[in-house]
């Protein structure tokens, strides 16, 4: 006499693993969906910003010989009286002149330039002034005397007798300016001896001391 076991699978259970299973597949499948696009996004963002960093233009002021002088004072002066001109309002232009050449180092134009003179570190006291853009490795100024020459006009809160004390006490020349992709830069060149001759950074540069704190 053969005896038959019947075996009784319990469909209910095995429909729930399946269930768990199947979850466990999606939620691991939506990770690393997840992952994939993170990483991705991430090397596109690395990709841009490679792109945009070669054509990053970097401005400083070279001096002859590109030896920053032990005496930085040398370094801006102003044009004797009558060696400036007349501007189209007819007002009486005077001239810094830098020793040294405006030079973009970088490996991207450098447009809407800016140069400032801050003197005494004092926001507003000083000129303010726009360049014509510079192209990679060209520069501005005279390659007989490795200078260049500044016009401005004296104004309300920098007048003549200001312009005339300017080059004794500290200052900076700031240069802004910015790439093709419309970033925005920043040269600092200061009479301090205590600073680097260039410190070059992002951005608008740090600003200066307020009017009313003066």
């Amino acid at each position: 006499m053969t005896t038959t076991t019947s075996v009784s699978i319990d469909w209910t259970t095995f429909s729930a693993i399946a269930t768990v299973i199947a979850a466990l597949a999606t939620a691991t499948a939506a990770i690393a969906t997840a992952w994939m696009a993170g990483m991705t996004k991430r090397s596109i963002q690395q990709v841009e910003k490679h792109h945009q960093d070669s054509y990053r233009p970097i401005l400083v002021i070279a001096p002859y010989g590109n030896a920053i002088p032990i005496d930085r004072s040398t370094l801006l002066k102003l044009a004797p009286k009558g060696a400036g001109f007349f501007s189209s309002t007819g007002a009486f232009e005077s001239t810094y002149i830098i020793a040294g050449l405006l030079t973009n180092i970088g490996v991207g134009p450098a447009l809407n330039v800016r140069l400032v003179l801050r003197i005494m570190g004092i926001d507003g006291y000083g000129i303010n002034c726009e360049l014509t853009p510079v192209p990679t490795c060209e520069g501005r100024g005279g390659k007989s005397d490795y200078s260049f020459r500044v016009p401005f006009q004296p104004r309300g809160g920098f007048n003549d007798t200001d312009v005339q004390l300017s080059t004794g006490p500290s200052w900076e020349i700031i240069l802004e300016y910015e790439d093709v992709f419309g970033h925005r830069f920043h040269t600092i060149h200061s009479k301090n001896l205590q600073i680097p001759w260039t410190v070059c950074g992002t951005g608008s540069p740090p600003p200066g001391r307020s009017p009313l704190t003066v």
